[in-house]
């Protein structure tokens, strides 16, 4: 390890700035940010920070035990190569947010996040709020497991989830150290909300979904997926969206067209909503062409009362439902 802080009690603040930092080939995680115990502070500037091919994870950034994290601003920050040591559970960047009075936020512009052990990106958030995370412009290609894993509730129920955005950026070719999807997001749990964007976002060429989307067990999930993101040449579906539970709301949304879920092996866009589950919005702007099953299946048949309060489908800007090997686009409500 080449630079960790722990800032650590109720009293201890703790303010950070990095410019034009390098921390190459550490022996364990290249930085390690830890804030605890209701410890406070920000991360002002990390520009221009390199911590490539570190034994274990590029960049930890733990918010833990009702502590707070009011910023981390960064541009150019190159985290590839991380977990040389083999390890899956090494990741380029690790955002951990967790336990009641916790809050963070997380903006970083330009990041190359390639070849991970691990996953390109991990957000674990348990029962803690995440006032906001964008991502702008970034590269996470051939992780070993999946390019991008948003955890939410998972483990403990009750995050928040707010101001999520990945744009400009590619998570394909994941999965070389075991099958796995491109995206993998679950929220999870009474109490836990999340709203996600993907915004010109491909994930293609993954050895299972492109995107894998699961919200259930009385969580709530707006997901936008905008301005011609891709989920193609997948070995499963493209784009994969369940939601589940008489409890458990959702939306899934899109203003800008142009996205493609074209060439996989399964369906290019696969929705499954079951239990009673309520969805306020149903909107796909795009295309699912040349698939080898259907090209675009939504099911709400399962008899339990889903409620749908709005479908909206269109193809303008994609290249729409032609060329599948089965049917171009299948609705069963």
């Amino acid at each position: 390890m080449l630079f960790r802080s722990d800032v650590v009690g109720p009293t201890s603040t703790a303010d950070f700035e990095f410019n034009n930092v390098t921390v190459d080939n550490a022996s364990a995680q290249g930085i390690t940010l830890l804030y605890a115990n209701g410890a406070s502070g920000a991360v002002t500037r990390f520009d221009n920070v390199s911590a490539q091919n570190a034994q274990r994870d590029g960049l930890v950034i733990d918010i833990r035990g009702a502590s707070e994290l009011t910023s981390f601003v960064a541009n150019g920050v190159n985290l590839s190569g991380a977990g040389q040591s083999g390890d899956v559970a090494d990741d380029a960047l690790d955002f951990r947010v967790q336990n009641v009075g916790t809050t963070a936020s997380l903006n970083i512009q330009n990041l190359i996040a390639d070849g991970a052990a691990g996953r390109a990106i991990n957000v674990f958030a348990q029962n803690a709020v995440v006032a906001e995370i964008v991502v702008d412009g970034f590269s996470g290609n051939n992780s070993g497991l999946e390019g991008l894993n948003l955890a939410v509730g998972t483990v403990i129920p009750g995050a928040v989830l707010q101001n999520t955005e990945f744009r400009n950026g590619s998570f394909n070719n994941s999965g070389t150290a075991a099958v796995s999807d491109g995206i993998l997001t679950r929220v999870t749990g009474a109490g836990t909300s999340a709203d996600v964007t993907f915004n010109n976002v491909s994930a293609n060429f993954n050895p299972r979904n492109g995107i894998d989307v699961r919200v259930d067990a009385g969580a709530d999930l707006t997901l936008a997926v905008d301005n011609g993101s891709t989920a193609s040449n997948n070995f499963l579906n493209g784009f994969r969206f369940i939601a589940d539970g008489p409890t458990t709301t959702a939306a899934l949304t899109s203003t800008v067209g142009g996205n493609a879920f074209d060439g996989n092996n399964d369906d290019g866009l696969f929705v499954e909503l079951t239990n009673g589950v309520t969805v306020s919005d149903l909107t796909i702007r795009g295309g699912a062409a040349n698939n080898r099953a259907d090209g675009g299946v939504i099911k709400a048949d399962d008899l339990t009362g889903v409620t749908i309060s709005n479908v909206l489908i269109s193809s303008i800007g994609g290249g729409g439902f032609n060329g599948n090997d089965e049917t171009g686009l299948v609705i069963n409500l």
